[in-house]
C-alpha cells in the first residue's frame, strides 16, 4: 500500500507543478508585454531593446527564487538573505512596472487608472507566486514533511489564570515607551 500512496502523491505533485508552470507562463506573457510596452513608451531603449527589460526584471525573479532555494539547501545564510532581498526588489519592480504601464495606458482618469492598476498587478504577483510554488514543488518533491510539531496538552489545573489586577487596561495610558531616552546613544 505505501507504493500506491507514493505514486498518488507523485501524480499530485506533477499535476500541481504543471498547473504552476501554466500559470507562470500566462503571467509571464502578460507581465512581459506590460514591461516591454513600458520600456518602449519611455523612449529610453531604442529599437528592439525594450524586449530586454522584462527579461531582466521578470526572469531575475526566477533566478533569485532558484538561488534562494540553493542557498537555503546549502546552509548559506548570507546567500539566502541576499537572494531573498533580490527577489523582493525585483518582484516589487515588476509589480510597480506593470502598475505604471496600466496607469499610463488607461489615461481615463484616476478611478479608471486605479482599476487598471489593480488588474495589471495580478500578472506579476501570479508570476511570483507560481514560480515560488513551482520551486517549492521541485524543492520538496515527494519528500514527506521532515518535522512534526508535537501537540502538548495542558491540564486544566495547569492553565495560567489572570486576576482582575493582572488584566490589561482597556487603553494604552499606562504603556511603557518602546525605547527609553537612555537607550539611545548619539
Amino acid at each position: 500500500m505505501p507504493h500506491a500512496t507514493h505514486s498518488r502523491f507523485s501524480g499530485a505533485v506533477l499535476r500541481a507543478a504543471g498547473l504552476n508552470a501554466l500559470i507562470a507562463l500566462a503571467a509571464a506573457i502578460l507581465s512581459f508585454h506590460a514591461l516591454f510596452d513600458l520600456g518602449r513608451m519611455t523612449g529610453v531603449f531604442p529599437g528592439w531593446l525594450p524586449l530586454l527589460l522584462p527579461v531582466v526584471v521578470d526572469v531575475f525573479i526566477l533566478q533569485a527564487t532558484w538561488c534562494a532555494l540553493l542557498s537555503t539547501r546549502g546552509g548559506d545564510a548570507a546567500g539566502k538573505r541576499y537572494h531573498f532581498a533580490m527577489l523582493a526588489i525585483f518582484a516589487s519592480t515588476s509589480v510597480a512596472g506593470n502598475a505604471a504601464h496600466a496607469f499610463l495606458v488607461a489615461d481615463r482618469g484616476v478611478t479608471h487608472g486605479m482599476l487598471s492598476v489593480a488588474i495589471a498587478i495580478v500578472a506579476p504577483l501570479a508570476l511570483l507566486a507560481s514560480i515560488h510554488g513551482l520551486v517549492m514543488h521541485v524543492w520538496t518533491g515527494n519528500q514527506p514533511a521532515r518535522e512534526k510539531i508535537p501537540h502538548i496538552r495542558i491540564a486544566a489545573d495547569e492553565q495560567p489564570r489572570e486576576s482582575a489586577a493582572d488584566a490589561p487596561a482597556p487603553d494604552a495610558r499606562y504603556a511603557q515607551p518602546q525605547v527609553n531616552q537612555t537607550d539611545v546613544t548619539m
